[in-house]
């Protein structure tokens, strides 16, 4: 196997705006969520304190401190008859709300939420627990689908369990995201190395080229893609 891949997300702290509070289950604040807090922001302090446990080579302590936060999370979407999106701002909720009108009313929950599953899952791969991982990926993409690192992050365990047909295809709906809003476009060469990466494990090398040429066309000088490109360069046959 050729040197390190890339990982994935570029780990962005929260700003804490609250202090923690009670755990207990909040009340519904449907209708109204640009005029009321996002339910969750109580967790906001919890998942900075564990992005500082995993950059500091913490992982597991990362995920035990994330656990309450997860659990909350958790017990929030279980409500019957509603439906849960997490998002940053109101501007989001309402383009979310207004794509996606059928079904039950629709509850704004915290980033807090979303990053409390995301970094379980970075922490998870930064343990090579990728099927562990998985689960919390998933949580995190399908709450909040306007954060790009989740699926990203998905790609890239999917790629590092050598399922690359569907990390290529993860990655590629990072792309359509990052065309869709620019405000996300930051991942577009993440993702094209993503896909470099599983198009080599395919041996497709013509492709895998293209992908890493794409990702230095939006991110020049990266050294991941220059370094895959001379793989190929070596490996891939005349």
């Amino acid at each position: 196997m050729r040197g390190n891949f890339l990982a994935s997300s570029l780990l962005l702290a929260l700003v804490v705006t609250t202090p923690a509070t009670a755990q207990q289950l909040v009340k519904t604040h449907v209708g109204a969520p640009q005029n009321a807090p996002a339910i969750g922001q109580q967790y906001r302090e919890t998942v900075n304190r564990a992005i500082q446990q995993v950059t500091g080579g913490e992982p597991q302590a990362a995920i035990a401190t994330l656990a309450p936060a997860v659990t909350y999370c958790d017990a929030q979407q279980a409500r019957p008859n509603l439906r849960f999106v997490s998002v940053s701002t109101a501007a989001q909720y309402d383009r979310h709300a207004a794509e996606n009108t059928e079904g039950a009313p629709l509850e704004w929950l915290d980033m807090a939420c979303t990053h409390a599953y995301y970094y379980t899952g970075y922490a998870l791969v930064e343990q090579r627990a990728f099927a562990q991982a998985l689960p919390y990926l998933e949580k995190a993409a399908a709450l909040a689908p306007y954060y790009p690192e989740a699926p990203n992050e998905r790609g890239l365990a999917l790629n590092l369990m050598g399922r690359n047909e569907e990390a290529e295809q993860q990655y590629r709906q990072v792309l359509a995201l990052a065309e869709a809003m620019p405000e996300v476009a930051y991942v577009a060469p993440l993702a094209w190395r993503g896909i470099g990466y599983a198009l080599i494990e395919k041996r497709d090398w013509a492709g895998a080229r293209a992908a890493y040429e794409h990702s230095l066309e939006l991110d020049p000088g990266n050294k991941t893609a220059l370094e895959e490109l001379e793989y190929i360069k070596q490996y891939a046959p005349l």
